[in-house]
């Protein structure tokens, strides 16, 4: 059986600029920020980084997953569906958004 990522849990709420996102995390106390910097169980290889609009009001959501250098953005305003980013660096998959999209994020930090 592979490993698996358990689905990342985020708060949204509202504030007086529009929508901003909490960070909130369901986390074995194993867990540990790998070398790359992203959540992952320890002994294990796999994680993710969440990704969020700096700006209060963009409701947008990344996800990029290691290993796989794939990434996800979450944008209902337009696209009902994700729209998949592949074989990309969390770097790289930050600047397509902001080129697609004119979105800048940043990362949903849980320290």
């Amino acid at each position: 059986m592979g490993r698996r990522v358990d689905p990342p849990c985020i708060a949204i709420v509202t504030l007086s600029g529009g929508l901003a996102y909490a960070p909130t995390a369901v986390l074995p106390a194993s867990a540990r920020r790998g070398a790359a910097g992203l959540w992952t169980e320890e002994g294990s290889a796999h994680g993710y980084g969440i990704y969020v609009p700096r700006r209060p009001g963009t409701g947008a959501l990344g996800i990029w997953f290691n290993p796989g250098r794939l990434g996800a953005l979450f944008f209902p305003e337009r696209r009902a569906d994700s729209i998949v980013y592949r074989n990309l660096s969390a770097e790289d998959f930050k600047r397509a958004l902001v080129l697609d999209f004119g979105v800048e994020v940043e990362e949903l930090g849980f320290d």
